[in-house]
């Protein structure tokens, strides 16, 4: 019985750490990044809208995003400049350079 419970007690930690391990790579965030001219540019992703650069990030303009594949869209005066699908890795940085 007392063989048992201690398998029990190791595979449970066991258990709970590789959970703990995977939980913890699983929530690294991906990074985009923009430069060039971003004066009046609105960022859609996923055709959400995240509002202005310039006012969401003065001095940073590197958004943290979920990793995968998404649409992203880059609108001046409501005027689409960019569109394109991007794969965001986790931990990396994605740049896009605005016209």
């Amino acid at each position: 019985m007392k063989v048992f419970t201690l398998l029990l007690i190791l595979v449970i930690f066991l258990l709970l750490n590789g959970c703990y391990t995977v939980s913890k790579f699983a929530s690294r965030p991906a990074y985009i990044k923009f430069s060039g001219n971003i004066d009046d540019v609105t960022l859609l992703i996923d055709d959400v809208d995240h509002g202005l650069l310039l006012e969401n990030r003065k001095k940073n303009y590197v958004y943290k995003y979920t990793p995968g594949v998404h649409q992203i869209t880059l609108l001046r005066n409501e005027v689409v400049i960019i569109k394109t699908t991007v794969d965001l890795k986790k931990g990396k940085t994605t740049e896009m350079n605005l016209p």
